[in-house]
């Protein structure tokens, strides 16, 4: 039987609050949106405000393997890799460490201002009458922008790996 494929969860419908992000020329797309889907003003939909861009970047960064892009091997996130370690207790601590340190490469113009990390099991499907799991990550991230600290977003994701 092969393996599942690692399921994500996004959920970026929290808005918190604060003064919106104003951006110059409404008319002016400032990149697309992920997934990618069929645009009514081009081949992919495209974002119109940059706070919604800025979801779809971290959200791109968080769930992007380093190594992954090509011609762009520091680009992303150690999650993945450390999905699998064994659970010595620090894991929430090297998932953190490493979004921090890609947002400093990365996205250097948002703030963090909260950032809650668990590691989980989920119970998954038994195989031959031996219980499964999987390893879960749930993610949450609330940022504001370098030039508009009043402004706080959130953005939330949950990742698990195959059943083991």
């Amino acid at each position: 039987m092969a393996d599942k494929p690692i399921d994500l969860i996004i959920d970026d419908t929290h808005n918190i609050g604060g003064a919106a992000v104003v951006d110059q020329r409404p008319d002016v797309a400032v990149g697309v949106s992920l997934p990618f889907t069929l645009g009514t003003n081009g081949y992919f939909e495209q974002e119109f405000l940059t706070v919604k861009q800025v979801k779809h970047n971290i959200r791109n960064l968080l769930l992007t393997m380093k190594g992954e892009r090509i011609m762009q091997p520091t680009f992303g996130t150690a999650i993945y890799s450390i999905l699998f370690e064994q659970d010595d207790g620090t894991l929430s601590l090297k998932v953190e460490d490493s979004i921090l340190e890609a947002f400093k490469i990365w996205l250097p113009f948002v703030k963090i201002e909260n950032m809650e990390i668990k590691a989980d099991t989920a119970p998954g499907e038994p195989r031959n009458g031996v219980e499964t799991h999987r390893n879960v990550f749930h993610i949450h991230i609330d940022f504001s922008l370098q030039n508009d600290p009043t402004m706080l977003e959130a953005v939330s994701v949950s990742v698990a790996g195959p059943e083991i």
